[in-house]
């Protein structure tokens, strides 16, 4: 099956940067959050690609080694009702990032926080650690080119906000 990637869909959380382990207790408190950003992330992404749980699993090829089966459609039920799985090694990884279309840091980091309780806190949206994601993976030209986009549309939109609220800096000044 062939499918696009739907760039601006995506949902997931990415940890890049500095990494905070929050799964620990802090000074002998115990931890009762429960983390499910895997599940979460494997169930709305699914969703959007609108698969099946067999779908999802026959997308699962991990693409380094094009090893199928890695990853089950009752691996991927299991987890998305947040009943206890085995938590994934990189292979499953690389196979799940491959069958949600989605970079595998992504992946990664949903897991690490999910199954490990490291997580990282590198932007307040997920829009924002998704775009980090795709980052990571480009060529130092290709993150230089998105910057040189990304300040001019900073530019538009400051001239724009100046010209709509009588002339008022980015800091309200």
């Amino acid at each position: 099956m062939t499918r696009r990637r739907l760039h601006g869909q995506r949902s997931a959380p990415f940890a890049a940067g500095r990494i905070e382990v929050t799964g620990m207790a802090a000074a002998g408190e115990t931890e009762q959050h429960v983390e499910t950003q895997l599940a979460d992330l494997v169930r709305s992404r699914r969703a959007e690609l609108r698969l099946s749980l067999r779908g999802l699993a026959a997308e699962c090829v991990d693409p380094l080694t094009g090893k199928s089966g890695l990853i089950g459609y009752n691996w991927v039920d299991r987890l998305e009702k947040q009943l206890s799985v085995t938590p994934p090694q990189l292979p499953e990884l690389r196979a799940l990032a491959a069958g949600l279309d989605l970079a595998l840091p992504l992946v990664q980091a949903a897991s690490a926080a999910q199954f490990m309780g490291i997580t990282s806190r590198p932007g307040r949206s997920p829009e924002t650690r998704a775009m980090l994601a795709y980052l990571e993976e480009m060529s130092e030209a290709e993150r230089r080119q998105v910057l040189a986009i990304v300040e001019a549309y900073d530019r538009h939109r400051i001239t724009h906000a100046n010209g709509q609220n009588g002339g008022e800096s980015r800091s309200g000044t």
